[in-house]
């Protein structure tokens, strides 16, 4: 399946000239997406939730999807759920910024790809696991041992 064409990309233009608590919702429903450079997610589903301020825009997001991650002990590839909500606020131009506000183009376009992207990969565990009780590997032979045991280990422990 092509991949879409930066479907996090909105023009809120429109918003500028709405009254103030003005607000919509865009739904996203993706099969799979990579979020450059090198996040591939699968099942994308959530929203962001936008509302207008007097000086720009408050954005409420709130996504799930499915990510591949290599399990720390097994090292096997496992599919992973990740879910993530996050507020943003995005200011016209002229208007005061603070540190974690950004501003909104002239062009009233915001992609939002970055910002979904940094929420998701926070949400990645460190050291993940395909299952709470994976066996790991064997440290002399490197038989998974979740398949089956090895010489070195005959009675598999779960850690």
């Amino acid at each position: 399946m092509a991949q879409l064409r930066r479907p996090f990309r909105l023009n809120l233009g429109f918003f500028s000239v709405q009254p103030l608590g003005y607000q919509r919702e865009f739904p996203f429903r993706i099969e799979t997406y990579t979020l450059p450079p090198d996040l591939d997610l699968r099942e994308i589903d959530g929203s962001l939730f936008i509302t207008r301020a007097q000086q720009g825009l408050r954005v409420e997001g709130a996504f799930r999807a499915i990510t591949q991650l290599v399990c720390v002990r097994c090292l096997e590839q496992t599919d992973f759920p990740i879910e993530t909500r996050f507020e943003e606020v995005y200011n016209y131009r002229g208007s005061p910024l603070s540190e974690d506000e950004q501003e909104i183009p002239e062009d009233g376009f915001i992609d939002f790809e970055s910002v979904l992207r940094d929420y998701f990969i926070l949400e990645i565990p460190m050291t993940p696991l395909c299952r709470a009780d994976c066996a790991g590997l064997c440290s002399l032979c490197g038989q998974n041992l979740n398949l089956r045991g090895c010489e070195h280990h005959p009675n598999t422990d779960a850690r």
